[in-house]
């Protein structure tokens, strides 16, 4: 029986007209049950919150053996490469090929980004603004006609 049930037997405890109690026993059962339920909900949450903390812990240490691996693999790349000086390595098993590739270094970014906004401005993007609620939120009594605070209640489980 769900809770939205055990209240709907809670109300027919009650004469509708009078309002007095038909079944004080049966109303004290249900009020019991109701306790007993919100209890076994609340500890169903509790039991999931500790799950999902287990998961994030047991993500965070795959994803630092990912990352120590990844560096690993680099390491032994770069070791391979210098090995290597510049030539191709080829068995059965794997093959390790050298490939030319262009990247752009930017010497003097301030320099550049004066020049773009001055001559081209397809050489630069710019990012929309992004309001800082934190800051918002210290000072909404300065901005109420641009924002508010809005109380909630937050169910807390320990």
């Amino acid at each position: 029986m769900n809770l939205f049930e055990i209240d709907e037997k809670i109300m027919n405890c009650f004469d509708d007209e009078t309002g007095e109690i038909i079944d004080k026993d049966k109303l004290n059962e249900l009020l019991q049950n109701k306790k007993d339920k919100r209890e076994s909900i609340a500890l169903f949450i509790k039991n999931l919150n500790c799950e999902a903390d287990a998961i994030a812990n047991e993500i965070n240490n795959l994803q630092a053996r990912k990352k120590a691996k990844e560096n690993k693999a680099e390491w032994l790349k770069n070791y391979l490469a210098e090995d290597l000086k510049g030539e191709n390595f080829e068995t059965a098993k794997v093959s390790a090929k050298f490939r030319k590739s262009k990247s752009v270094v930017i010497d003097r970014p301030d320099e550049l980004i004066d020049f773009a906004i001055a001559h081209d401005a397809s050489l630069i993007r710019v990012k929309p603004p992004e309001i800082n609620k934190m800051a918002v939120k210290k000072k909404v009594g300065d901005l109420k006609q641009f924002a508010h605070l809005e109380e909630r209640n937050n169910l807390t489980i320990k």
